[in-house]
């Protein structure tokens, strides 16, 4: 990746690659939750058929091509999310491949369909992620609510629950992320064609850059910690000039051990890493945790209005991490 200056960064280009629309399912509690009996592609196929209805004025065929953030669906995925791909309306010219990066994979989704966007091979694309977890198939219910929440969760019933590794470990279910299911998708495409389409308007902001860096894999946990630094350093940036942070909570542990490392305990303090919550709160539905990141991060930006700069980060599971630069407009 080429250095950058902290200016060249931040400034707006013709040949960005904008956001358009940032959606996600309600992240729902497997085998228990709304979503616990839906098939991962009727996920994908409602997110997908939600992103059109979002950008009526964007023709299906102008999409052309997806890429599709999963981790546990047979044969990776690739048959279910084609399907999805036609029955939420996309023409059958409209290309789709799969990623697995395990818990990154929809992340890497969005790198992927901007690096096509950047080398001219497409002007517009979209990434998501689908995964059910339970994969108890079923009904085709699709909730609006998220539900992992749990209402009546204390502080005294989290000390009661056992660990879940090591006999005197200190990672339980309750500090822990959920197995969860959901879908997410972000539509992304060239400023110069959003313009010439007529949607400059509903862009809701840019994605500039990302990485992935290589740990032991033992230590997969501390993958943010190594690759934010590779990130800002890449984009003439510091920790400070970030204004909002989500990074994935796989263990209540190893998101504390990514803060202190990083030198977020302020950010963290004044409410600005995963203030609407993470993945021990929300859940985790492994492929689709990057994507929904992604629209977490992007409508947070722009509701809050306290700065624009925003920064998702993953670590990845074989010992990786992955961190993505984004900012609102």
């Amino acid at each position: 990746m080429s250095l950058r200056t902290a200016a060249e960064t931040l400034a707006r280009s013709a040949s960005d690659v904008v956001i358009v629309s940032a959606l996600r399912t309600p992240v729902c509690r497997a085998y228990k939750g709304g979503l616990r009996d839906a098939y991962p592609e009727e996920l994908l196929a409602s997110v997908l058929a939600a992103t059109r209805a979002a950008v009526p004025d964007l023709p299906p065929a102008a999409v052309e091509d997806v890429a599709v953030g999963v981790v546990l669906s047979e044969l990776g995925g690739s048959k279910a999310a084609r399907m999805a791909l036609n029955h939420a309306g996309f023409p059958h010219t409209t290309t789709l491949h799969t990623v697995n990066r395990a818990c990154a994979s929809s992340l890497q989704a969005v790198a992927s369909v901007a690096a096509e966007i950047r080398t001219g091979t497409i002007s517009v694309g979209i990434a998501a992620g689908m995964e059910s977890m339970t994969r108890n198939y079923g009904s085709r219910a699709v909730p609006r609510d998220d539900d992992g929440i749990r209402e009546g969760a204390t502080l005294e019933a989290l000390a009661r629950l056992k660990p879940a590794f090591a006999p005197d470990g200190a990672s339980t279910a309750g500090n822990s992320s959920q197995v969860s299911d959901g879908a997410a998708a972000t539509l992304l495409m060239r400023r110069g064609t959003a313009e010439a389409l007529g949607l400059g308007g509903k862009v809701l902001g840019r994605y500039v850059a990302g990485v992935t860096v290589g740990c032991a894999p033992d230590e997969m946990g501390v993958g943010p910690a190594l690759a934010v630094p590779k990130l800002l350093a890449a984009t003439g940036l510091e920790t400070r000039d970030v204004h909002r942070w989500e990074l994935n909570e796989a263990f209540a542990s190893q998101a504390l051990h990514c803060v202190r490392a990083l030198g977020l305990e302020e950010a963290w303090a004044e409410g600005r890493v995963n203030p609407d919550g993470g993945a021990i709160a929300l859940g985790h539905p492994l492929g689709a945790t990057g994507a929904r990141m992604v629209a977490t991060l992007m409508h947070g930006l722009r509701r809050e209005a306290k700065g624009d700069v925003g920064v998702a980060t993953l670590c990845i599971g074989t010992g990786m991490g992955h961190a993505a630069l984004f900012v609102a407009e």
